[in-house]
């Protein structure tokens, strides 16, 4: 199918998200485009600061991976944050209050939480859902305008 640049470069961006790493050649085979379109993609994503170029194609960025939605941010590296998750929970112990910010990692320590008793204050719609099921842990969500992509709440 083909895409209009525009939608090519953003699911280039989620493609490499993703992946962190994509050749020139996977630009090609996966998008239907030549190496010059797929080099031409590559330049003007990192002039908007969105990739690195690395020999043979590119990784992303920072910002590239904070502005790709949640959803596939979850899926990536998923059983580290889920140790990772696990780990920090273990330093909550009943009773104790938390702030736990939006992401990926994060949510997972709310995962880790479902047993424990205390409670969470939290700008992040994700981890305040993961709480949801253990009536012993009091959830505070602060407000603000949502971003769709974040699922965290800000001003």
């Amino acid at each position: 199918m083909k895409r209009r640049p525009h939608e090519r470069k953003q699911a280039l961006i989620e493609y490499l998200a993703a992946r962190g790493f994509v050749s020139v050649a996977e630009i090609c085979e996966r998008f239907g485009v030549s190496e010059m379109t797929a080099r031409r993609d590559l330049a003007w994503l990192k002039e908007a600061g969105l990739l690195d170029r690395v020999a043979g194609g590119a990784t992303p960025t920072d910002r590239t991976y904070f502005r790709f939605p949640i959803k596939a941010r979850s899926a990536q590296f998923a059983e580290e944050k889920a140790r990772i998750g696990a780990k920090a929970a273990e330093y909550f112990a009943d009773g104790d209050h938390v702030l736990i910010d939006g992401g990926s990692t994060t949510a997972e320590v709310a995962r880790a939480l479902r047993d424990k008793v205390g409670s969470v204050v939290t700008n992040a719609l994700n981890v305040a859902s993961f709480l949801v099921p253990n009536e012993r842990m009091e959830v505070h969500l602060l407000g603000g305008q949502l971003s769709r992509a974040s699922l965290c709440f800000s001003d």
